[in-house]
């Protein structure tokens, strides 16, 4: 009979695990991201799945992203948070007992020009909360600090560590690995400051490669992977601009209706809602007629990026696509593009109007959006748009606006949460 007693390790594969798991590769092996009725059944599973882990973490289940394992969930912690609060500061802050998942991904931040303040434990292999949080300063964005400690088994106070750090610093993240006590300790990690929590599948009898990263609600870090979309990727927030009178409520409510088609697709969207009418009407008053669409979508541009810095977001998209209508010339673009600083992104930049409309149809997004309410776009239109504005044209006819809408239409944003 074998006597295993590496159980902190790892563990023998349960039979329900192992039974669940052949089933998925063997019957239900469509993918989730695919619309077809194996691809569904494949959702349907994952949403339980993720329902099941977020139970015992005492969350929602929109707050897990799955990972292959506790060290990829480390990672995706460290390194994501650490750059999508880049703008914030480079400090972090961990403790000298961490799993190596994490000590290393700091190590390598701190060679690429973070600061990391190493946090020692006492003598008895505990770590004193007071420290941690007294290493924190204004520059934070992250402090990383398990639960269990995976050679000793100490238990670290990282509860009580993460009150007195939001008390000093309420922009730190906090991350806490908690591999070595998911599935054995009572969790409740809504309840707690814990920003972000790491979790492993293997310790408790689950399949090696499976694993998780619990994100609080309204968090936003960066992806190591891109590109598949699998895990949500990357958290979407849409900006829509509204001016009453001249667009209605029908308008607003038509495009909450497209995020909440999206949602399958790329989980919650948090929704911007910008008060454009007086800086529409600026440019009315102000601007020549043939360069208002390009002068509204640069103001656009503007808000938009102001809005993904403030939510911490780290590009825009936009779906314009080459010479569909006239604001969409290669010039326009390039007029738009030197309106803001942040990368903006394109995927339907090459696509004709055929292509585009097939994927609204297959995301069924394609009879909201031709229903026939005014927006932004299609208020104070030009009757003779240049098409092939220059940039030092379009600068000189903005000097005529007051700067000052900028800041008024930004101060009047409100948002809401779909999905």
């Amino acid at each position: 009979m074998e006597a295993y007693l590496d159980n902190a390790a790892t563990t023998r594969v349960c039979d329900a695990a192992a039974d669940a798991a052949l089933r998925m590769m063997r019957e239900c092996y469509g993918n989730p991201s695919s619309l077809h009725r194996m691809g569904a059944s494949s959702a349907r599973e994952l949403a339980q799945a993720r329902e099941a882990a977020a139970g015992l973490l005492g969350c929602q289940g929109e707050c897990i992203c799955f990972t292959s394992g506790g060290s990829e969930a480390n990672n995706l912690a460290v390194f994501g948070a650490a750059n999508a609060k880049i703008r914030r500061g480079r400090k972090l802050v961990t403790t000298a007992a961490e799993h190596s998942s994490v000590s290393a991904a700091m190590k390598r931040l701190e060679e690429t020009g973070w600061t990391v303040a190493w946090v020692r434990p006492g003598p008895s292999g505990g770590i004193d909360p007071q420290a941690v949080a007294d290493a924190v300063d204004g520059e934070t964005t992250l402090v990383s600090m398990m639960m269990v400690n995976n050679e000793t088994g100490a238990r670290f106070p990282v509860e009580r560590a993460a009150q007195l750090i939001r008390a000093k610093n309420p922009q730190t993240l906090i991350h806490c690995d908690g591999v070595q006590a998911f599935g054995k300790l009572p969790l409740k990690v809504a309840r707690t400051e814990i920003d972000l929590m790491s979790v492993s599948g293997h310790k408790i009898c689950a399949p090696k490669g499976s694993g998780a990263l619990y994100i609080r609600r309204g968090v936003r870090i960066l992806p190591l992977i891109y590109g598949g979309g699998q895990e949500r990727g990357l958290q979407v927030m849409a900006v829509h601009f509204v001016s009453p009178p001249y667009t209605s409520e029908h308008a607003l409510e038509k495009v909450k209706t497209l995020c909440k088609k999206l949602t399958p697709y790329c989980g919650r969207v948090r929704l911007a809602v910008v008060p454009f009418t007086r800086m529409q009407e600026a440019i009315r008053d102000n601007c020549p007629e043939e360069l208002f669409t390009v002068i509204m979508r640069r103001y656009m541009m503007k808000l938009a990026e102001r809005v993904a810095q403030e939510n911490e977001c780290g590009a825009l998209i936009t779906g314009e696509s080459v010479a569909q209508v006239a604001s969409q010339t290669i010039q326009a673009i390039a007029c738009t593009d030197v309106a803001c600083q942040m990368p903006v992104l394109r995927p339907v930049i090459g696509m004709d109007k055929d292509e585009i409309v097939k994927i609204a149809y297959r995301i069924d997004t394609f009879e909201t959006s031709i229903l026939p309410y005014e927006d932004c776009c299609t208020v104070f239109t030009p009757r003779h748009p240049r098409t092939k504005p220059r940039l030092e044209m379009v600068l000189k006819a903005e000097q005529a606006m007051d700067e000052q809408l900028l800041e008024e239409a930004f101060a009047g944003i409100e948002y809401c949460n779909i999905g």
